[in-house]
């Protein structure tokens, strides 16, 4: 049995080690990542994972190291670093010949286009989350509409259009994209929306979850060049 040695990755020169085997690997590396692990064979590196936030993605090992185990490796490895953060729910990007593997240390799929896939974890997955909106939506007509906002903050221009879908539809709901990307924190745009659409009675506003426009997004270093990030994405 070989025994190699895992490390956290942090100069430098190690992530130039990470680019180039991802490179070698047909991935690319994106930025904004907090955490990278990676795994050395007498200085050579063989196999690495990065975390953004709750997301595990470029996980990647040399193609004559595969057959050893070392994807396991990196994918425990990342898991642990996400429970050290206290961090429970989270995601992981794969090409679509790898979801079989990681449906073994409790993966799900959540998407799928023929290039990638979006798996979570099975804590508060998304049909536990419907469920829990579903529970509280009640439809208030039969034709409904579904508006996704930042409202950063709200404007008249929402307003307008918010109005007019209501005056269509019988029911309307509003995703306000819940990640705090914003100048405004999910918590004042939701107030100032609420405020704004008081005064129509089929609006229900609800939060866009990790689900819809977040940064769970499909990855860059799959992919060759920005149009294709753009088709992926819209897929």
């Amino acid at each position: 049995m070989m025994i190699y040695q895992t490390v956290d990755i942090e100069t430098k020169r190690e992530y130039e080690l990470v680019r180039d085997l991802l490179h070698a690997e047909g991935l690319r590396f994106e930025e904004g990542v907090d955490y990278t692990v990676g795994i050395f064979d007498h200085g050579l590196l063989i196999a690495t994972g990065s975390l953004q936030k709750n997301v595990c993605k470029m996980i990647a090992v040399r193609s004559d190291y595969r057959g050893e185990n070392l994807t396991a490796t990196v994918v425990l490895q990342l898991m642990h670093k996400l429970n050290e953060r206290g961090i429970y729910k989270y995601f992981l990007f794969t090409k679509p010949d790898g979801v079989k593997f990681f449906t073994y240390y409790n993966f799900r799929m959540v998407a799928e286009t023929p290039s990638v896939a979006l798996l979570e974890n099975r804590f508060d997955t998304i049909d536990e989350q419907l469920g829990r909106m579903t529970e509280n939506l009640v439809p208030k007509g039969t034709s409904r509409a579904a508006i996704v906002m930042n409202c950063n903050p709200v404007t008249l221009g929402h307003l307008y259009l918010i109005e007019k879908a209501a005056r269509k539809n019988d029911d309307v709901i509003i995703f306000l994209v819940e990640e705090n990307r914003s100048v405004f924190s999910f918590e004042i745009r939701h107030r100032l929306l609420k405020k704004a659409t008081e005064h129509i009675k089929n609006v229900t506003i609800l939060p866009s979850t990790e689900y819809i426009i977040s940064s769970i997004t499909f990855p860059t270093y799959f992919l060759k060049t920005i149009t294709d990030e753009s088709r992926l994405y819209m897929e």
